[in-house]
């Protein structure tokens, strides 16, 4: 903060400074410090949904839900991309004890790619830190369940502490939801995907397997099995599941990039198609880019 300050003192109106400025008010949930902040940097992001998202949270903060919410949809509209603005507006929901509104965002994230929060340009002068826009809003999921017996705001609690990296919260949730419902596909598939993250290769392949057949038509099912067969070395079956999970999802881009570079050992012609395809897809998506300039060395 003392930085940003610094730099508004040199530079006057300096949008970078104040982003920063904001984004130190949304930690620190002061609500009137983040508004005085907000026109600072209206209109100067180039990224119209990342300004709704970031609008969006303030609202939150200063306890207006259904503003907010309609944020989060509009970012939604902008850039379908961005899993952030589907989770928040869960949470909005949530926060105006709209159930059947939060559980249909929050759905629908849970069907996403879970590889990628949000698009990232490569280069830029708005700095942001991975997750920062979905910090700070645990709690309203929760606040909706009606008994032991409701898997839902568990396994979507979950679900947003998985991209918050808070994976020990996670995975707490989610064997509740196990508790309740065995055979949760959902809970499964992000347990396994946690077990990715922690190098239980094991495990997740085992909760992926579990995940793929409770979850047939579930894309993240068949994701979260593949990625745990590719590193498990097991080439052909992750393969395969990753082309049951594009099957059901053409634009899961994750499944794309990871088939690609199962495929580079096989020749690069494959594997450059499938890259360029989904770089085509979405020139914002770096690891498909980083995959593709070390297949081109």
């Amino acid at each position: 903060m003392k930085s940003a300050e610094e730099a508004l003192q040199l530079v006057k109106g300096l949008p970078e400074a104040h982003l920063q400025l904001f984004l130190v008010a949304l930690g620190r949930r002061d609500a009137e410090m983040a508004r005085t902040h907000l026109p600072g940097f209206r209109g100067q992001l180039e990224d119209g949904a990342l300004e709704k998202v970031l609008e969006g949270r303030l609202l939150l903060l200063e306890k207006k839900p259904l503003e907010a919410l309609e944020a989060f949809q509009a970012a939604v509209k902008l850039d379908a991309r961005r899993l952030d603005a589907q989770l928040l507006a869960g949470v909005a929901a949530a926060s105006a004890k709209r159930r059947d509104d939060a559980f249909r965002a929050l759905h629908h994230a849970l069907q996403s790619d879970p590889l990628r929060l949000e698009p990232r340009p490569a280069t830029s002068a708005y700095w942001l830190r991975p997750r920062e826009t979905v910090e700070g809003v645990e709690g309203a999921i929760l606040a909706l369940s009606e008994g032991p017996e409701d898997p839902s705001p568990l396994l979507y609690e979950g679900l947003l502490r998985f991209h918050q990296h808070q994976f020990d919260a996670a995975e707490r949730h989610l064997r509740s939801v196990l508790e309740v419902d065995a055979n949760n596909a959902g809970a499964l598939a992000y347990r396994s995907l946690i077990a990715l993250q922690r190098g239980a290769i094991a495990d997740a392949r085992r909760l992926g397997e579990r995940s793929a057949a409770a979850g047939r038509q579930m894309p993240v099912s068949h994701l979260a099995h593949g990625l745990a067969l590719a590193e498990a070395r097991q080439v052909e079956p992750a393969k395969r599941a990753l082309r049951d999970a594009l099957a059901l999802a053409p634009t899961l881009l994750s499944a794309q990039a990871r088939l690609a570079q199962l495929e580079s050992a096989r020749g690069k012609d494959v594997a450059r198609d499938t890259l360029v395809k989904v770089v085509g897809l979405d020139p914002a998506y770096l690891p498909a880019k980083r995959m593709l300039y070390l297949l081109e060395r």
